[in-house]
């Protein structure tokens, strides 16, 4: 509840400092010289200076042109290495809406499909053909998050390859026919299924065990030819 608290009392002052600023109407020549600015600043991150806090960076810009910029606080606590206005932060969520709307003009143009599926664009990915771009867009897609990394560093550039190569590691390995046909021998039996009467039952666990195992067509073919 407090770090709630202290988490909304930033962005309440970040935004009371946007307000203070974006009212200010001045000329070129002037916009670098706003009364009483740093003080102001200074005064809202106060709080970070503590040896326990973890710090922020500040700019304000209006109209393009930076008016003041800094760091406040720590960027490592436990090192005492302070927050300046070039330290290098997670990017976190920033992108996403971005990303969206990107996705949501091509689709205008008609170059992409939102329930286009990610192997078209990415051949080869693990059950790429199972996951629409619509899911990746409303984390419903059952992808690992890569962001948890031990060793990632986060403040250097990180090609696509290389996050597709972090994040297929997460995913399970697809199982081959004949490991298939034993897990769903296994399973049969533990149903009592007798023929493809029973095929329902038998796909109800199955979709279940076998989940991020095998293909769900895969599965259900499978099924048949156990039953039949």
């Amino acid at each position: 509840m407090r770090f709630l608290k202290n988490k909304t009392r930033y962005l309440s002052s970040i935004l009371i400092l946007v307000n203070l600023t974006a009212g200010i109407n001045l000329p070129a020549q002037e916009r670098g010289k706003i009364p009483g600015l740093d003080s102001c600043i200074s005064k809202l991150f106060k709080s970070l200076q503590s040896d326990s806090m973890p710090g922020a960076s500040v700019l304000v810009a209006r109209n393009g042109v930076v008016i003041y910029q800094g760091g406040f606080g720590y960027a490592d606590i436990e090192k005492k290495i302070p927050v300046t206005a070039d330290t290098k932060f997670k990017i976190g969520s920033v992108s996403k809406q971005f990303t969206a709307a990107a996705i949501l003009k091509l689709q205008e143009e008609g170059r992409i499909k939102t329930e286009d599926k990610l192997s078209k664009f990415i051949p080869g990915f693990p059950r790429g053909n199972e996951v629409s771009i619509y899911q990746l867009l409303t984390h419903t897609s059952g992808i690992h998050d890569y962001d948890f990394q031990p060793n990632l560093d986060v403040s250097k550039p990180v090609t696509p390859q290389a996050l597709l190569a972090i994040i297929e590691k997460f995913l399970p390995k697809q199982m081959s026919a004949d490991e298939l046909k034993v897990e769903l021998q296994a399973i049969i039996a533990q149903v009592g299924a007798k023929s493809a009467a029973d095929m329902g039952k038998v796909m109800g666990v199955a979709s279940k065990q076998l989940a991020g195992k095998a293909d769900g067509k895969a599965i259900s073919e499978a099924v048949k030819q156990l039953l039949s």
